[in-house]
């Protein structure tokens, strides 16, 4: 299919009755001028360290990461380095939008925090504490060597936990070579904690931004947290790409705890025909 018949191909989904669960605003959004010819920065990935199981990595010449040393330097990973620190509107990845902002003042529960990208760019936006919600234990002790100073001054919290609806106990896998992977396995994986988001609240602070991509868990941990979503209304960026059925399920809770404002931002067919958005902003 030609270039125009890609950015086409959303819109004809949905006028053709293919994608009800997909938006209009979401279904136009790759033919907007300022996504024609656009092109992310080049990649920029450097090793700067490697000690024992871990290795710093320098991205764009100005961020340090740690992570597993069986981490390729792809350009899968600078696309995930660019969801945080690209802020063009081709970046559909962005969890900041409207009325979700990030400014001086912010307690951000960083919900599949993975490597620390958002939670880096939540600092530099001056967050005066980041809770990073990351179960992977291969993950999480990366998060704690890349957040050193910051965990020593009180800024930074690495929780090793899952988001759940209810709290217990499940099976998660992840890969040391492939970061962004991780996932609840039914049928095996490590055994994690899960918690909800009231109770990370309650053990915290109550966080005034919530960033969630969980791998198409997401309804599952906003579940967790209805009655502190309702009294608190923190500001929310959540993923809604992972499954067909996201936004349309995640912004139903949402408005049913009464968030004024509940917007879809982007599109994709995620290797398949059904177009959904790519993100959800509330507040």
């Amino acid at each position: 299919m030609s270039k125009i018949g890609n950015r086409l191909l959303p819109l004809i989904e949905k006028l053709s009755g293919r994608a009800p669960l997909c938006p209009l605003s979401s279904a136009t959004s790759l033919l907007g001028s300022q996504t024609v010819g656009v092109h992310p920065p080049p990649q920029s990935i450097e090793t700067v360290e490697t000690a024992g199981r871990r290795k710093l990595l320098e991205f764009g010449g100005k961020h340090r990461f740690w992570f597993p040393t069986g981490m390729d330097e792809s350009a899968e990973l600078w696309s995930e380095y660019l969801v945080g620190f690209w802020n063009h509107p081709m970046n559909f990845h962005q969890y900041t939008r409207g009325g979700v902002t990030l400014g001086s003042g912010d307690v951000v529960l960083d919900c599949g925090a993975c490597e620390g990208f958002f939670t880096r760019a939540a600092l530099e936006a001056g967050a005066v504490k980041v809770i990073c919600v990351e179960p992977s234990s291969a993950m999480a002790d990366c998060l704690r060597a890349t957040f050193r100073d910051e965990i020593a001054e009180g800024r930074v919290v690495v929780a090793p936990v899952a988001l759940g609806s209810f709290s217990g106990s499940a099976g998660f896998a992840s890969a040391e070579d492939d970061a962004f992977a991780g996932h609840f396995e039914g049928g095996g994986g490590d055994t994690v904690e899960v918690t909800t988001l009231a109770e990370l609240a309650k053990e915290h602070g109550k966080p005034t931004f919530i960033k969630m991509d969980l791998e198409g868990s997401e309804y599952q941990a906003l579940s967790g947290g209805v009655e502190f979503l309702r009294e608190s209304h923190p500001k929310l960026g959540i993923t809604t790409y992972h499954n067909p059925w996201d936004f349309a399920v995640i912004s139903s809770l949402l408005e049913g705890v009464g968030y004024s404002n509940v917007r879809p931002y982007g599109v994709t067919l995620r290797g398949e025909s059904t177009p959904r958005p790519v993100m959800v902003h509330a507040w």
